[in-house]
Parts: C-alpha cells; structure tokens; sequence
C-alpha cells in the first residue's frame, strides 16, 4: 500500500507556507487557491458576466512553496485530507503571544452573558483566528467590549464598512474602558493612537504596518470586505489576531471563500431559529403585499438603474402600496421603512409626510440632490448633517422618532429596540440586506412578541418578481413565518 505524499503547512505569523511535494500538489493548490470571481460588464449596451482568476497565493523562491493567508489552512486540510498526509507547524509573533493572555478578573462581576455569549468569547480567546456567525441583535459589540476588557495588554484595532457602525462601537466602548479608546474615520478623529482603536475601510492603511504593533485586529460586519482592494488590504496585517463577525457567512459573488482565507475557521455559528428558541431574538413575521399592474413601467429601459427609477422608486402604484401597510400602524408604533436610494426616500417622503427621511450627509452636496431640489422634493427637507444623522438615530432608539424612511445608511448595527416594523420597500435581490434590515427589528424589548417585515411582490415585471421569490426562499431558510396580505386582513377583522 503506498504512503500518501506529505504536504508541510507552515504558518508564520499570518502567513502560510504550503511546501508541495510533487508537481501534481502544485497544480492542485493553485488551483485551489485561485478565486473565480463572477464581474459584470457592459457589452453591446448590456450587462454580461465575466469570470476573472484571482490568485489568492504568491510564487516563493522556491517553485514548490507557495505564500497565502494563514485562514487558508484549515480550507487546505479539510479539501486535500483524503489524498495527502499534513505535516503543521506553527508560529505566532512573541509579542503577540504575550499582549494576548487574558486576565479574567478584569471582568466585571456584573457583566450578564446572554446565552453562548460567553462561549463565543472564550473560543476567541483561546485560538488566533476565526469567524463567529450570529443573528443581528446578538451581541457582537458586546462581545468585542469584552475581549478588549479581559486583553488589558493588547493593543485592538476594530474596523468595520460603514461609520454609523464604528461609531455605534466607539460608543459602547467608551463606556466600557473610559480612556483607553480612539477612533479615526471621516465622521470623526479622537485619540487615533490609542490601545484600542476604531478605523474605518479608508483609514485602516494607515494601522497596517509592523510598526503599528497591533496585536488584534475585529472586523465587524466582514462580508462587506470581499472586494479585491480589501482583501489585499487585510492580507498586509501581518501578525495581530484576527476576528469576524457577521450575520452572514455568505456573498452573491462567492467572496467568502477569500474572506475566509483571511479569518480562518468558524468559531461559532448560530442559525435565526436558535437565537428565537434561546430568546435572544423577536420571531420574525414576513407580510407578502401584492403589487399588480397591468402594464410594466421598466419594459421600455434596458439600463438596470433606469428600470429601477422608473419601476420602483417612482413607481407610484407600487409606493401606494407601501403607504397603505405604513398607514395600517397607530403614530405611536416605530415603523422603518428601507430604500436603496435618496431619490426613492424623497419621492415616498411625498406620500408619507410624516415620516422622517435618514440618509447619508455627503447625499447633500451631491448633483442628484441638486436635481431633487429642482424637482421641489426637498421642500421643507432639513439639511442633513452628521450631527442630525446621529440625533435621528439616537432619538428612534429611544422611541422619541417612531416614524422614519432610511437608505442604507441605517442598514446595519443600529439599535432600535423598540422597532417592531419593517416594510421593506428597497426590491433588492441580496442575501446580506435580506438578513440585515429585518434584523433591525430584531431586538428583544418589553411588550414586543413579534416584528413584523413587509415585502412586496412587484409582479409587474419579470425581473422585480424573480427578486421577490429569492428574497422568498432567503426568509424561508430563517424559518421566518410567511402570510399573504389577505392573511393579514383576515387576521385584523378578527
């Protein structure tokens, strides 16, 4: 019987060494490790896929050793296990090593782990990389507030894609360890140098280098991260811990096979119907709103963006309907309604003028706003500011604002405790906005048995509707209950 060939896995720091011993090993890692990555381009005035290789290794000096990240290891072992023996060596910075240990009694005695909180964060600290997969409204600032409390010697760096997020994390930090916490990003600067600090995408750069001497790094939200600009930027960390949180481990374009490259293995995975049965999370009700029409306003524009301008921002059958859901609640219930864009927010703000528009403050100075002008739809509008922006969302937290239309600036890690409706009116096809808009009204709060999400079905056009059925089968894997409108009448008259 012949001896498998050995293959030696050398991880450095966050860098991995595949020592291949034949030809054959080669050519199966590298074809392992090369992404294929689906990318639309514009060809004969339309839209075509194109798939482009992505080598996710470097060559080495010697032709039989290629480079990776570290996260790739795993992957390896799990996808070669039954053609090769491994040999796995291991090294990790000293100082890394020494600034990671954790003191426990830092801990406050009246620090409350919600369930598997605790397991989550000990499996962090116990290994140097991973990913932990949860529902929104788990905890995950929480968990991060933690760790950095029990690594008094560390130095963190936590970043994440949108500022609204990082500053939702600053926040709690700062409450947590007073003193100890920066932040460097577009919508604010304070203490960039300290043991622990908040980046954005854009200034992450900037902590990337050895003499940075970060020791951790957190990337919050990292599905986000999947673009090849990214990752590069994550593969110059170097030698600091790394960790990922996201409620998805998934991307339409199959990205998190280089994500997961980066982060490693899954610490922990919790599905939406665990987190309902551990009463971590509300149970979810999906509400299906028919739209019907007997002629489709997009049939005549073959530019994706026009035929949603035309056949669903300013469609104006289509946002009756969703007036008529938002009007089915009392002025005291909170109800956020979602849009993909500042054009479809102003043009529901005309239907429902008692709701307040969210977006985001560089929309301001934009030339579309200037045409929004034009057009009188932001008569009477407020100037938005980063000071309104964070006043809006600290007074929906509360409960002071009840009513509130938002593009996707308030997507994700907003805390609404009290939001019990969504009605989701963007008509976007994305596994991430199907798993992070209902989770804004996922949060567990007195008196509030169940959110309620509505959709719509936009069965005027071929392509609105296959949109609608992915979103369909998305919430089905959530185990979300599902009714039709008519269910809900029915329901209501009773």
């Amino acid at each position: 019987m012949s001896v498998p060939p050995v293959i030696i896995l050398e991880q450095r720091r966050n860098t991995l060494y595949v020592h291949c011993p034949t030809v054959i090993a080669l050519d199966g890692m590298k074809r392992f490790l090369t992404f294929i990555r689906p990318v639309k381009v514009k060809s004969g005035g339309r839209y075509v896929t194109e798939h482009r290789c992505e080598p996710c290794f470097r060559a080495n000096d010697n032709p039989f050793i290629l480079e990776c990240s570290a996260g790739f290891l795993s992957m390896i072992v799990g996808a070669f296990n039954d053609r090769y023996d491994f040999k796995i060596m291991r090294t990790m910075s000293r100082r890394v090593r020494e600034n990671t240990e954790p003191d426990w009694s830092k801990l406050d005695s009246s620090v409350v782990f919600r369930p598997r909180q605790r397991e989550a964060l000990e499996r962090m600290i116990a290994t140097d990389r991973g990913k932990i997969i949860v529902p929104t409204a788990f905890g995950k600032s929480f968990l991060i507030c933690q760790y950095a409390t029990i690594m008094p010697k560390a130095r963190i760096l936590i970043s994440t894609y949108a500022n609204s997020v990082l500053l939702q994390i600053y926040e709690d930090l700062v409450r947590v360890l007073p003193g100890q916490v920066g932040i460097r990003c577009s919508a604010k600067k304070h203490k960039p140098d300290a043991r622990i600090v908040c980046v954005s995408q854009g200034t992450l750069q900037a902590y990337c280098g050895a003499e940075q001497n970060i020791d951790t790094y957190i990337h919050d939200e990292y599905h986000e991260a999947g673009t090849p600009a990214r990752i590069e930027l994550l593969r110059s960390i170097r030698d600091a811990k790394m960790f990922a949180f996201s409620a998805n481990d998934t991307r339409p374009d199959g990205a998190e096979f280089l994500l997961n490259g980066i982060f490693g293995p899954t610490l922990l995975k919790m599905d939406y119907d665990e987190a309902v049965e551990l009463d971590l999370v509300t149970p979810i009700c999906v509400v299906w709103v028919p739209v019907q029409s007997d002629r489709d306003p997009a049939a005549y524009y073959t530019d994706s963006t026009a035929r949603e301008r035309h056949g669903i921002w300013r469609y104006r059958q289509r946002n009756l309907a969703i007036v008529k859901a938002a009007r089915l609640f009392a002025p005291e219930d909170q109800v956020l309604i979602p849009v993909k864009t500042l054009d479809h927010a102003l043009h529901l703000k005309q239907l429902l003028p008692e709701f307040t528009v969210a977006y985001a403050p560089q929309d301001v100075n934009s030339a579309t706003m200037r045409r929004f002008m034009a057009m009188g739809l932001t008569k009477g509008l407020p100037p938005m500011t980063a000071d309104r922006l964070s006043m809006l969302r600290h007074r929906f937290s509360t409960g002071t604002l009840t009513k509130v239309i938002a593009t996707t600036v308030w997507s994700r890690g907003m805390n609404f405790p009290g939001l019990s409706v969504v009605i989701r009116a963007d008509g976007t096809n994305s596994c991430i906005a199907d798993t992070q808009w209902p989770g804004r009204a996922a949060r567990k709060h007195e008196g509030k048995a169940v959110s309620l999400l509505f959709d719509f079905t936009d069965e005027y056009n071929p392509g609105f509707r296959f949109k609608a059925s992915e979103r369909k089968k998305r919430y089905a894997k959530h185990k979300w209950t599902q009714m039709t409108w008519n269910d809900l009448q029915t329901i209501l008259a009773r």
